[in-house]
């Protein structure tokens, strides 16, 4: 059962936007001369980051009197804090819009207290990824393989991420569920770019949560100088740059839950 749960909980991973509006409907008029912001859950630097700045520099010329966008980042909580502010806060006037991560609903599901938001209640624009997520770790991780990862005879791998119920906790604890004590994470780092900056100065082992569109926009360069090296990925299905590359693709392990002989 919670093997099956685990799997299942590994499989969806976007970037979502929703914004903040009433009943009202909003023409050109009403948005000319305004400014649009886009709010960032997350840290500068990451994939979240990244999207929500792509999107910002055309979403102007989509919206009726191309008002101006910018993007405030609004990190902490695993994108909990920019819900809650958006929910609360933001004026429904559509001049905000939120960009956070699919945890956001799920900590409302599990009934995470410090959740002051109702999911169903945002108006969502759409999905601005949707993409398998990568386990990276840096050059002198003691885990180089990901069958060592796995293995709960070897020491546990030390993962720098955001909030435990945020993808990139949740990716590394849900493998402790399948194989047994082999992750430790440790919380605290609002986005990407810090977990990154971590794992280089050797504070972590690894992180997780990271997608490999985000991989390939804001962090490839690390790969491909060998500071990081990604380990294994996970999806719904094997993708074709990351078996070019020969990364593991975990799934393998997954559905068939390997014994460890002495």
């Amino acid at each position: 059962m919670i093997r099956n749960f685990s799997y299942s909980l590994l499989l969806g991973s976007g970037l979502f936007l929703f914004i903040a509006v009433s009943g009202e409907a909003f023409g050109a008029e009403y948005y000319k001369g305004k400014t649009v912001r886009i709010n960032v859950g997350s840290a500068p630097g990451g994939g979240f980051d990244t999207y929500a700045r792509l999107v910002a520099r055309h979403l102007s010329k989509h919206i009726p009197g191309n008002p101006s966008v910018i993007v405030e980042n609004m990190p902490g909580a695993g994108g909990m804090i920019a819900a809650n502010y958006i929910f609360n806060l933001a004026k429904p006037n559509g001049l905000t819009i939120a960009h956070i991560n699919w945890s956001i609903p799920q900590m409302e599901f599990l009934g995470t207290p410090a959740v002051k938001y109702r999911s169903l209640e945002f108006e969502w624009l759409g999905l601005a990824n949707s993409s398998v997520i990568t386990v990276a770790v840096g050059k002198n991780s003691p885990i180089q393989k990901a069958e060592d990862w796995i293995n709960p005879k070897t020491p546990q791998l030390i993962f720098a991420c955001n909030a435990r119920t945020d993808l990139t906790c949740a990716t590394a604890t849900a493998m402790n569920d399948i194989f047994g004590p082999v992750s430790k994470v440790v919380p605290g780092f609002g986005g990407t770019s810090l977990m990154r900056a971590a794992v280089q100065r050797d504070e972590a082992h690894a992180l997780t949560g990271w997608t490999w569109d985000s991989v390939k926009a804001t962090g490839l360069d690390l790969i491909e100088s060998g500071e990081l090296k990604l380990l294994t990925y996970i999806g719904e299905r094997r993708h074709p740059e990351l078996e070019e590359r020969k990364v593991t693709y975990l799934n393998d392990f997954i559905s068939s839950v390997p014994t460890f002989s002495d």
